[in-house]
């Protein structure tokens, strides 16, 4: 069984959630799941009665429901990705035992460009600039990575594909 845990990150304005759903079919042909951490953060926050997005005495929580669920896709023999902001510090407080690998790949993009994706879903300045930090932090771990900035979330896909068939 392939216990290998992949992980693309990126600060918001990447393309993580977008590229998302251009993984699907991919995954229809193969054992690959493409997971958003997004994806149950609306009901997470429901059951914590606190904002997964905000405060942070719910990120320890929900990473490692997270974790769990990751576990259990890969023990059904899945191949996951999972779609997170997350640092490599920010999972040292799960319990990663489990998998024998953790493979990342940083999805970034100009500042500018973050900046105009930002502004367009409504994020406030104070907020844009929380963003271009984190970027700047991803950046600083060279980490492989894919520029979005002039690809489209199907060119991006592609190579996100690329990368989990060559680990």
């Amino acid at each position: 069984m392939n216990k290998k845990l992949r992980i693309v990150t990126g600060a918001p304005g990447s393309g993580k959630s977008t590229v998302v759903n251009e993984l699907l079919d991919y995954s229809l042909r193969s054992s690959c799941v493409f997971l958003d951490i997004d994806l149950i953060a609306d009901s997470a926050s429901k059951l914590a009665k606190s904002s997964i997005y905000t405060d942070p005495d719910t990120w320890v929580p929900y990473g490692n429901l997270w974790f769990d669920i990751l576990k259990s896709l890969t023990l059904n023999g899945k191949s996951v990705v999972w779609f997170c902001p997350n640092t490599p510090e920010d999972i040292q407080s799960q319990d990663t035992s489990f998998f024998t690998e953790i493979e990342w790949l940083l999805l970034d993009c100009e500042d500018l460009v973050r900046t105009e994706r930002l502004a367009e879903r409504g994020w406030k300045k104070d907020k844009i600039s929380e963003s271009l930090e984190d970027a700047l932090e991803l950046r600083n771990l060279s980490l492989y990575s894919v520029d979005t900035t002039n690809l489209s979330p199907a060119s991006v896909a592609k190579e996100i594909i690329k990368w989990v068939e060559r680990s």
